[in-house]
């Protein structure tokens, strides 16, 4: 049944959005913040400081919230999904301090990768979702490998672990923290990329996340940090 156009109309009404945005900004840090955030790999990312460089940091669609969470307070500019829910997320992410492009694999595409490109020659962080707005889930597309290819910049698997956490019924089973739960981050090696094999590639990235966030994912659920 479609939706009726009123209610179509509710939601797209710029009032509404901007509320709906800011409650949700601040019911997530809120609960975000209640978590107990430990990270793997800390080295790396101190040594991508100290080195002053732009990154591409790049994961699962399914662990967008806490990675957007960690990564707040770094000048970073993210790719949104051009679609309605990525006008919700692009009012969020603002919030908490990310600069926005909009655009997709679809018509949009190449004007997206094109502000991304002058985003990153300006020395911001990149973050792109490794799957896709549509995914399949957990599997690599090429879209951040080909920004790291013409662009020089290097990627950042990033994995997710969370305990306890909520599973949604959403077509990348999306995974939320619970209030004081522990969330695991994996920042995994720099990938460095020159011209881009695409079916190698992707599966080496496929590879490299999955096996972060399985990492993330036993750390998360045991008892002691190791």
């Amino acid at each position: 049944m479609p939706t009726p156009r009123p209610i179509k109309k509710f939601f797209r009404d710029e009032k509404i959005l901007n509320g709906g945005a800011l409650m949700a900004e601040k019911v997530a840090s809120l609960w975000l913040r209640s978590c107990n955030f430990t990270v793997l790999g800390k080295e790396i990312a101190e040594v991508i400081e100290d080195a002053g460089i732009p990154v591409l940091v790049t994961t699962w669609h399914c662990g967008l919230l806490p990675v957007l969470y960690f990564f707040r307070h770094r000048r970073t500019v993210v790719m949104v999904s051009s679609s309605r829910d990525g006008d919700w997320i692009s009012s969020i992410v603002e919030r908490w301090g990310y600069a926005t492009v909009r655009g997709s694999s679809g018509r949009q595409g190449r004007s997206a990768t094109r502000r991304m490109l002058q985003y990153l020659s300006l020395g911001y962080y990149g973050g792109l979702i490794a799957d896709g707005s549509r995914g399949p889930a957990r599997v690599a597309q090429k879209g951040v490998l080909f920004i790291s290819s013409i662009s020089g910049v290097p990627i950042v698997p990033v994995g997710v672990g969370i305990y306890p956490k909520l599973t949604l019924p959403t077509w990348d089973r999306m995974l939320l923290p619970l209030p004081f739960s522990r969330v695991v981050i994996t920042i995994g090696p720099l990938i460095n990329l020159g011209k881009v094999n695409k079916n190698r590639d992707t599966a080496e990235l496929t590879h490299t996340l999955n096996r972060l966030f399985a990492v993330a994912d036993r750390v998360a659920r045991s008892a002691v940090l190791q």
